[in-house]
């Protein structure tokens, strides 16, 4: 076995323990404690160690023999042809855990929590697994998509002075708010770098198309 597939095994080792080490009571519990942390560190940070995860190479394995074959059988669907299919679930997933009631229910009742570490640690997978098929205009879309869900956030959770979540109170709400937004900005730079760097690359693929022509 080569030093960079060693490296990979050792890389996916550790985003599932970190994933894993969320689901720990202890550290459960503390993250339940603050709004900003539930959300946040513990929800989005499930969904990016999912995409994190599922963008390391282990075919090389036998042992992910069947999860290759899987993903493989998925990309052979024309809904998931382009990883539509597994943008949609990834998205639908992040939506449907970020309404008040549904995050409620991930704090108070630990069947439910269960459910959504999965739950949003698959979604991250599979949609890591699907990135590198995705078109430009599909990735842009998404993050513009993803950019406009996180201003809307947090100008909610910042201006709305009424209770949105029965486990949290008001201060933790408008703090989370202001640090959604934060957020944002940061994110939208990236955004920006990244559609950049994107859009360079396929326009020298479109280039390399002219030329064979």
């Amino acid at each position: 076995m080569t030093i960079q597939s060693k490296l990979k095994i050792v890389v996916f080792s550790f985003f599932c323990i970190m994933a894993g080490t969320l689901l720990i009571p202890g550290v459960d519990r503390y993250l339940d404690s603050e709004m900003s942390l539930h959300m946040i560190a513990q929800m989005w940070g499930l969904a990016l160690l999912g995409v994190l995860t599922g963008k390391v190479d282990l075919s090389f394995l036998t042992t992910f023999t069947f999860t290759e074959t899987f993903v493989e059988t998925l990309a052979r669907f024309k809904l998931n042809r382009y990883g539509v299919s597994a943008l949609v679930f990834f998205i639908g997933t992040i939506t449907f855990w970020m309404i008040p009631r549904s995050l409620d229910l991930a704090v108070i009742n630990n069947s439910a929590d269960y459910i959504m570490h999965i739950n949003l640690f698959c979604a991250g997978l599979f949609l890591g697994k699907n990135l590198k098929k995705m078109p430009f205009v599909l990735k842009t879309a998404a993050g513009i998509y993803g950019l406009s869900m996180l201003i809307s956030v947090g100008l909610t959770y910042t201006m709305y002075n009424s209770l949105l979540c029965a486990t949290y109170d008001l201060e933790m709400q408008k703090e989370t708010g202001e640090l959604v937004l934060k957020i944002f900005w940061f994110a939208f730079v990236l955004f920006i770098i990244l559609t950049a760097k994107n859009l360079v690359a396929f326009a020298q693929q479109g280039n390399r198309v002219k030329k064979y022509k």
